[in-house]
């Protein structure tokens, strides 16, 4: 576990999400918010959008995704970086986050919240959606994972940014 002294936690979420308001791709908000979380000295060095988009493609190179039929405001994306808030919500979480609050892998995590900037992918597609209420499903994330945790595999609010094998989230209704 980390623990923050005073501010540096809201410090740290508040340049989390300025980076991603002035970002203008999702490679450049994640590599700014990579070299953040490395001056934080939460992730390694060696971390960069290219690294881990070369080791997903490579992992899932030789395999076939048919693209779904999409509706506006909808995410459904395979092999992708993604990229969200969410506030006032809940996330149950099973995999290394179920019992990290930080840079982790999970093997599957359910959604539901309020995003204020949208969710953003890059993948198979390339999608984004506005501000609103979201329901859904992430399988197989690499990347970070902070938020406020209220026991064990779950949060309340929540910041993610990295790869996913496949996503799902849809609006909903507050």
């Amino acid at each position: 576990m980390i623990e923050f002294k005073g501010d540096d936690w809201e410090n740290l979420c508040n340049e989390l999400r300025e980076i991603k308001s002035t970002s203008s791709s999702i490679e450049e908000s994640l590599n700014s918010q990579f070299t953040l979380l490395k001056q934080y000295g939460l992730i390694s060095y060696d971390v960069t959008y290219k690294i881990l988009e070369e080791k997903a493609k490579q992992r899932f190179e030789n395999k076939k995704i048919q693209k779904a039929p999409l509706a506006g405001n909808i995410i459904i994306n395979a092999i992708c970086a993604i990229d969200f808030e969410l506030k006032n919500g809940t996330t149950l979480v099973f995999g290394l986050n179920t019992f990290i609050n930080l840079i982790g892998f999970n093997i599957f995590s359910i959604h539901k919240g309020y995003t204020p900037g949208g969710i953003h992918t890059s993948g198979l597609f390339k999608q984004s959606t506005e501000p609103g209420t979201y329901l859904g499903f992430m399988f197989g994330l690499l990347g970070y994972w902070f938020g406020t945790k209220t026991g064990t595999g779950t949060y309340s609010d929540l910041t993610v940014a990295g790869f996913t094998v496949f996503t799902t989230l849809i609006p909903v209704g507050s």
